[in-house]
């Protein structure tokens, strides 16, 4: 599997086609994997909003013999814009192709993030309600509901909730994780690189 960020300014474009998964690549697999759950919730879809956060955020690949494995696309950014009291890396998406899912893909790509934000107050992150499979996979990785969540503040209208965690070096490995590794040994698979631009 080979990994690659880009992090570029808020304001920058990343190119239409390069090695790290184009754009339409990236929504693709978006729209693919969110928009049912988006239309069903009170956000609704709105896919030029989504094109224009998948082209200007930060993002990390993942591909896996040149097919796109999974995306994480995040920004640094205090956690509340009208009263910051801390700063944070927020995933803004977490998408992994469904030939993917629990192969260690998502909990790699959620390491390389807690990585980037060393010395920041957390990684925080939004979550359907609806996506159990989600919750799950966060909690595993030791997420919990953030201050800042809605249930918070007695709103259980909402149909997400807020994560978080302290930004660490080490995340707990998931079941899923340690097959991974297992395959690997097994098939002689090249363990993940990375590459910084």
């Amino acid at each position: 599997m080979m990994i690659t960020s880009r992090l570029e300014e808020a304001q920058g474009r990343c190119p239409a086609n390069d090695d790290e998964g184009s754009e339409g690549e990236l929504m693709g697999l978006l729209e693919a994997n969110m928009r049912a759950m988006y239309e069903a919730s009170p956000w609704g879809w709105d896919g030029p909003a989504k094109r224009e956060e998948v082209s200007r955020a930060h993002r990390i690949v993942a591909t896996r013999d040149g097919v796109l494995a999974g995306f994480a696309l995040f920004r640094f950014e205090p956690d509340d814009e009208e009263d910051p009291e801390r700063a944070v890396l927020y995933v803004r998406e977490l998408q992994i192709s469904p030939r993917f899912r629990r192969t260690g893909v998502g909990t790699e790509l959620m390491r390389r993030l807690h990585r980037l934000a060393k010395g920041l107050d957390a990684v925080m992150l939004t979550v359907f309600k609806a996506n159990t499979s989600a919750l799950r996979f966060y909690t595993a990785l030791g997420y919990d509901i953030d201050q800042d969540d809605p249930t918070n503040y007695d709103d259980r209208s909402a149909c997400y909730y807020i994560l978080s965690a302290k930004p660490r070096l080490g995340l707990p490995s998931s079941s899923s994780s340690s097959s991974l590794k297992k395959k690997r040994k097994r098939r002689d698979d090249h363990p993940p690189r990375v590459i910084y631009r």
